[in-house]
């Protein structure tokens, strides 16, 4: 991203947050709505924090144009329900399969494209300056399965600073430290390359329980991941997908802020076809 970019946006954010902020409903609410390809609604996640730690963004450019972001905010000690006893905090969006039932049992084409790109926060603290847990910045979900299909993540509290993409799979441990571990991960870059600066994921995903299945991911444009086996659990239905920010059981110290911002999530059938930035 271009430094003077990075200064608008910094000068404008209050008062389009003022303008342009919403929670739960807030494509009915905000003054602009996102293009999200091929997925259907969303809402605030289970757990999720709410009120303002989600909102809305829009932001001039330096070049003088309009750009819509989604800013979710997480700070020290906030958590809803039973992430309270895990020490966890969540600002999450979920698609809303439930409600608006897609592509079957399965809730996803069997071969789709996904795409984000994602912002820190400048100053957004990592790796030892952070409490040790997972910041899961994107993750695809099973109705009736504790650990999540795939995540996006940097793990916080060690001094490696890199970002990944795994494959996670449950231990049979109740939901807290150690109910999942991650038999398939890849580095996919340096959690610096997204502070202050649009980092941009793409997957290829074809959805089986067994040996048929293929995941390939892309980091700005490059190949990071390539898995081929089993991208989902037994009959596969009701798999959704969440972005935002779960920072999940936070040990050993407390947790600093994070915000983060989303643009151009989006999910299509062919690659060409995601919502893509035309600009920096």
């Amino acid at each position: 991203m271009k430094k003077s970019l990075l200064l608008v946006i910094a000068a404008s954010l209050v008062a389009a947050c003022q303008t342009t902020s919403g929670n739960e409903g807030a494509s009915a609410r905000s003054t602009a709505s996102p293009d999200f390809g091929d997925f259907g609604p969303w809402f605030n996640a289970e757990r999720s924090i709410g009120g303002d730690a989600y909102r809305r963004v829009t932001t001039t450019t330096s070049d003088g144009g309009q750009m819509l972001m989604e800013q979710f905010s997480v700070a020290s000690g906030q958590c809803v329900g039973r992430d309270c006893q895990n020490n966890s905090s969540r600002q999450e969006r979920q698609e809303n399969i439930y409600d608006y039932p897609r592509h079957g049992s399965q809730r996803q084409p069997k071969e789709a494209w996904y795409g984000w790109e994602i912002m820190l926060a400048e100053g957004t603290a990592w790796g030892t300056d952070q409490a040790i847990g997972p910041i899961i910045l994107g993750q695809f979900k099973q109705g009736g399965v504790n650990c999540p299909l795939f995540i996006f993540k940097h793990q916080a509290g060690y001094t490696d600073p890199a970002i990944e993409m795994a494959l996670p799979r449950g231990t049979g441990l109740p939901e807290g430290e150690g109910d999942c571990v991650q038999p398939v991960s890849s580095q996919a870059g340096d959690v610096r390359q997204l502070i202050g600066t649009w980092g941009r994921i793409e997957l290829f995903v074809r959805w089986a329980p067994d040996e048929t299945g293929l995941l390939v991911g892309y980091f700005n444009g490059r190949k990071v991941m390539e898995h081929r086996g089993a991208t989902c659990v037994e009959d596969c239905e009701n798999i959704y997908f969440k972005y935002g920010i779960y920072y999940a059981n936070q040990r050993e110290r407390a947790s600093k802020p994070v915000t983060a911002f989303y643009r151009n999530v989006s999910r299509s059938l062919d690659r060409k076809s995601l919502v893509a930035s035309s600009g920096p």
